[in-house]
């Protein structure tokens, strides 16, 4: 894995597991709010349901209270009187007054009429509960509020209902009514969808945030690695350049030291033997005399090879235009390949190092050529415009193959002449087709490397 891939994925990871558990804390604190709100307006609706028994049956006796507090009265007309009054007292079809006797027995139910006059002590509900039963025991036990499952007569479903009764000892009624809860539950569930409405879009906020945070990571990484990247091209490119100077002045002085110092001894040694040579008419003497002679040209050849190839000093004294045409009739003479070259003076267009730099990459194509390519033919095009100098170096040998990765990297190699170039601003394009050849494409601009030093 890259460098950047672990610094980007150790930037990103953190930021991931931070949503992530945001959001699991936020789904379990929504689910404990939730729970807690729930049970809080269930309690709230619940003791205002209460209150408001409390006021219905404070009514139904303030109502009756004439009738059942009246001694002018027989207790059968005042009873009378009571259960007209109850009877008529409905608020709704499931609001309405019941009255049983301590027994069991139905009284008044102005819904379940068929109920009125018979004992349902042992009534049991769709729950098993005997409820008639259980009633009339909270009620005489001073017990205010009953809950049970009983038929809603509006939807005659089976619903929850609370109940509120109260005992009267003199006539031994428990008179009682009672609010079916199933709008409780509505009214939970309307407020748990307003509260998961509203914790959907903390989520999607904080998924949004996660996301733009990711981002704007991942950009700024990007831009920060591309800077980066930059940076240390360029300064790979000056370190490039720098060596190539060092390489070029450590070469032109051993170059000049080559020539100057061990060439000139080499040619006085030489001429010393001439002289014994000439003043010697022995003749073992005169042939070993004659091949050391022979050694010494051999010598001095293969110094003056080693100084040229370290240092052209063509380049110095008569130009790159001048130096790429002896390098190509150097080439043609040593590898017996026809090599046409093209020339255009350059002049004062490039710096020496610029001028340096296409001669190598020229001096590098041509080994390759010769090491590599097994070609019959090869071309060395230098030519200018008012932006550029322009090399190009063809042959019509076998290709660059995969088969040969070494022979890209030969010496200065094709990676190295790409280097050299973009030290220099330029551009270099390799063009290899398989069995027809290899072109090599340079561009040098002018801007930038004229009286470069």
């Amino acid at each position: 894995m890259l460098y950047r891939t672990k610094l980007l994925l150790l930037t990103l990871i953190p930021i991931l597991a931070i949503s992530f558990a945001t959001l699991w804390v936020l789904d379990l604190q929504s689910e404990r709010l939730s729970a807690r709100q729930s049970e809080t307006l269930e309690n709230m609706i619940l003791a205002s349901r209460k209150e408001e028994l409390r006021n219905y049956l404070s009514l139904a006796e303030n109502a009756i209270a004439p009738a059942y507090n009246s001694f002018l009265k027989t207790r059968r007309i005042a009873q009378a009187e009571a259960k007209a009054i109850l009877r008529g007292m409905s608020a709704s079809e499931d609001q309405y007054f019941y009255v049983y006797d301590s027994t069991g027995t139905t009284i008044v139910d102005p819904r379940l009429s068929f109920m009125q006059g018979k004992n349902w002590i042992g009534l049991e509900n769709i729950n098993g509960r005997p409820v008639i039963k259980e009633l009339i025991e909270a009620a005489k036990t001073g017990q205010d509020f009953y809950t049970y499952t009983w038929q809603k007569p509006s939807t005659k479903e089976y619903l929850p209902k609370l109940t509120h009764a109260k005992y009267f000892e003199r006539w031994d009624w428990i008179i009682g009514t009672g609010i079916y809860l199933d709008d409780i539950d509505q009214q939970i569930d309307v407020q748990r969808g307003v509260m998961q409405n509203s914790f959907n879009r903390s989520r999607t906020t904080i998924a949004f945030l996660a996301l733009a945070a990711l981002s704007a990571t991942t950009l700024t990484m990007w831009v920060f690695q591309f800077t980066q990247q930059r940076m240390a091209d360029a300064q790979l490119r000056r370190l490039n350049a720098r060596l190539v100077d060092v390489q070029e002045s450590l070469s032109k002085r051993l170059s000049q030291e080559l020539h100057d110092g061990l060439s000139q001894l080499l040619v006085s040694a030489r001429y010393g033997l001439e002289a014994v040579l000439g003043g010697s008419s022995d003749k073992k003497i005169e042939a070993t005399t004659t091949s050391a002679m022979d050694t010494i040209d051999t010598a001095i050849k293969e110094v003056r090879r080693i100084s040229l190839g370290l240092r052209p000093t063509v380049l110095d004294d008569i130009g790159l235009a001048a130096a790429i045409r002896g390098l190509g009739k150097e080439f043609e003479a040593n590898m017996s390949i026809p090599t046409a070259v093209t020339t255009m003076p350059v002049g004062d267009l490039l710096s020496d190092r610029a001028k340096t730099a296409l001669y190598r990459i020229a001096q590098e194509a041509l080994t390759n050529i010769a090491k590599h390519a097994v070609a019959h033919s090869a071309s060395i095009d230098l030519s200018t415009n008012r932006r550029f100098v322009r090399l190009v170096i063809e042959d019509d040998g076998k290709g660059l193959t995969q088969a040969r990765p070494r022979a890209r990297t030969q010496g200065l190699g094709l990676r190295n002449m790409q280097e050299r170039i973009d030290s220099f601003g330029g551009k270099i394009k390799i063009t290899s087709r398989i069995d027809a050849g290899v072109t090599i494409d340079v561009l040098m601009p002018i801007s930038q490397n004229t009286q470069e030093e």
